[in-house]
């Protein structure tokens, strides 16, 4: 499990002397969040796990000093059971400049042998050749055998890209990624 611990610190550019704040629950597995420590500290950094109780839901907000906390640190990994990406803790840390990985649902299979393992430089190198494709796509149709057809109108659109790779101040990324996303304009239409 360690490698997938430093896959993540290679992925966010982890350098000797940040301090990393890991911030999991009490249904995070031990091994997970001991891992990451590990790996945190074998580089050097100053590294701290905070647990809380495990939210209700995915973007429910995180305890006030959690939250402070996050905006205090270099780098904060999350193994939680529910997404903070949606938080208005992640937000504010981001603002304060934190690379903020929030892994929601992940498991040790995940971190062993599981997209946790993947090369984020090779992930991004792929996400940026496809958002290249895609780049002019207006419209999207989706058709399935259960007779799903319907047509999503992407003008005016952007693609975005979510690559695990975040080594820029205030950046944040879920973990495992490997994500192309937009939201269509507000029309759409079935066929």
């Amino acid at each position: 499990m360690i490698e997938g611990a430093k896959k993540v610190m290679e992925c966010f550019g982890v350098e000797p002397g940040e301090s990393v704040l890991i911030v999991v629950d009490t249904r995070t597995p031990q091994t997970i969040s001991s891992s990451l420590f590990e790996a945190a500290r074998d580089i050097g950094c100053d590294v701290m796990i905070l647990t809380m109780l495990p939210r209700n839901h995915h973007g429910e907000e995180l305890p006030d000093a959690i939250a402070e906390a996050m905006k205090r640190a270099d780098v904060v990994i999350a193994p939680t059971t529910f997404s903070l990406t949606h938080t208005q803790a992640r937000i504010n840390a981001c603002r304060a400049g934190a690379r903020i990985a929030s892994m929601p649902g992940i498991t040790e299979e995940m971190m062993e042998k599981g997209g946790i393992t993947a090369d984020c430089g090779d992930i991004h190198d792929i996400a940026i050749r496809l958002m290249k494709r895609l780049e002019g796509v207006r419209k999207v149709r989706v058709v399935t055998e259960s007779n799903t057809d319907i047509v999503f109108d992407l003008d005016g659109c952007e693609w975005r890209m979510d690559t695990g790779l975040c080594q820029e101040p205030g950046s944040s990324s879920n973990l495992p990624a490997g994500e192309l996303y937009i939201a269509p304009a507000a029309h759409w239409q079935c066929a």
